[in-house]
């Protein structure tokens, strides 16, 4: 698999995005934001299944760029292998029917779309992949793991199809931010954190994943998701120390 930059994964996004933006265009339609399930079948040509899968509890998807039995386990509760044919996405069914998960559906499903959408791309590059059926896993967001450098182009991928800058610079200024957002604080802008938060869920993200991307994009001027009361934090100046140290 060839190195790809951030910006040629970002052109990737953005030649998705256009396809997904044609197909409703066709309808009169313009996009207000990206139907992972709807991508994957009616662009790509995608199969999505729903599953309980038997894979440990952190697994949420998973494809494959080959032919290959995976473990589900079936409605009387026992294990079966369940084939798939290179075309396939299974995803966890337990992320199905609740509105709070929908960000973690929808990274899910396009974290899997991204590797077949690589796979489309450089099909002489994943031949030998193909044939060996690897499976990809997407799993819960853990710190203490280390992505691997497959694992992490796949999220970037995910996060810009997802999350086009576009539609992202479209909801800052329907929700009233203008073309950029002064500060994200849940603690010191509340007010503007509601906002963020309902510009997640118009998005169909997590408001973790669209943290990240407005930082990316470089739309948000001071940054405090992770840490609100950074803002207060006080940092010794160096000449002031050097000085108490005399």
């Amino acid at each position: 698999m060839p190195y790809l930059t951030k910006a040629e994964i970002e052109s990737i996004a953005a030649r998705v995005f256009r396809a997904y933006r044609k197909l409703l265009g066709e309808n009169g339609n313009e996009p207000r934001r990206v139907e992972p399930e709807r991508l994957a079948k009616d662009v790509l040509g995608l199969t999505v299944l729903y599953r309980t899968l038997a894979a440990p509890a952190e697994v949420l998807g998973l494809t494959s760029p080959g032919e290959v039995d995976v473990g589900v386990i079936n409605e009387e509760g026992n294990l079966v292998y369940e084939h798939i044919d290179g075309k396939t996405i299974l995803v966890s069914a337990s992320l199905l029917n609740d509105p709070a998960l929908t960000g973690h559906l929808h990274f899910t499903l396009m974290h899997e779309i991204s590797h077949q959408i690589y796979k489309m791309l450089f099909p002489k590059a994943y031949a030998g992949e193909i044939a060996r059926g690897p499976i990809h896993y997407c799993k819960r967001p853990n710190r203490r793991q280390q992505s691997s450098w497959e694992e992490w182009r796949t999220d970037c991928l995910a996060a810009a199809i997802l999350m086009p800058p576009e539609l992202v610079r479209y909801y800052l200024r329907q929700y009233g931010f203008g073309e950029k957002m002064w500060m994200l604080n849940r603690v010191y802008a509340p007010e503007e954190y509601v906002k963020f938060t309902q510009m997640a869920e118009s998005l169909g993200v997590s408001k973790t994943a669209l943290a990240i991307r407005l930082k990316e994009l470089g739309l948000v001027e001071n940054d405090y998701f992770k840490n609100p009361y950074e803002l207060l934090t006080i940092y010794p100046d160096d000449d002031w120390m050097k000085e108490e140290a005399r």
